[in-house]
């Protein structure tokens, strides 16, 4: 009987054996045509003022992360998922220690400016957007984004925006018997 052979027949045992190895289930998955996809969410790890991700390394079959939005490269890693946030955490501690030894500035701060590539057209519609609306690209831009931040995990979006309305005709000569062109503009009106 082949290691693969083997490795089935465990898996498909009642109950599944607490012994059965990650390179066991990896080799029969493999052998019957699935692949390893590594997912595209992320697990956030919060402690303090810090963040860090939780990934599942797939080959080495352990927990583990690193310290996000800072300069340096600080990793950790564990068996388990609570074991995980408790080496994420001693991490963040370990770190600020060693900034504050060094002198260093432990955190790297965001500066609220950052480059966005989208489609030439969807940027050309933006900027005819925003001209005739009389905004900024960067207005509109924030609001988007501020729009995503603030409605996640809400199942309805909320959209919340002004609306100016500006109607320009010439006064017909059956009503007034002047031909200029007259302009009604509307308030602005603050939609939900």
């Amino acid at each position: 009987m082949s290691k693969q052979e083997k490795a089935l027949e465990k898996l498909c045992r009642t109950p599944t054996p607490a012994n059965l190895k990650w390179d066991e289930l990896r080799a029969v998955l493999s052998s019957v045509g699935y692949e390893m996809l590594q997912g595209s969410t992320m697990t956030i790890l919060k402690y303090k003022d810090y963040a860090g991700s939780a990934d599942l390394d797939m080959e080495r079959g352990v927990l583990r992360g690193k310290i996000l939005f800072i300069g340096d490269l600080v990793t950790y890693e564990a068996p388990t998922v609570k074991k995980l946030q408790q080496e994420f955490e001693a991490a963040v501690d370990d770190y600020v220690d060693t900034c504050k030894q060094i002198g260093k500035a432990p955190q790297k701060s965001f500066t609220g400016v950052f480059n966005v590539r989208i489609e030439p057209a969807c940027h050309k519609a933006l900027a005819m957007l925003a001209a005739t609306d009389g905004r900024t690209l960067n207005a509109i831009v924030a609001e988007a984004l501020h729009g995503y931040v603030n409605d996640r995990g809400t199942s309805a979006r909320k959209v919340e925006h002004l609306h100016r309305l500006v109607l320009e005709s010439p006064v017909s000569e059956g009503i007034a018997s002047s031909t200029q062109t007259t302009r009604w503009e509307s308030l602005d009106v603050q939609l939900h």
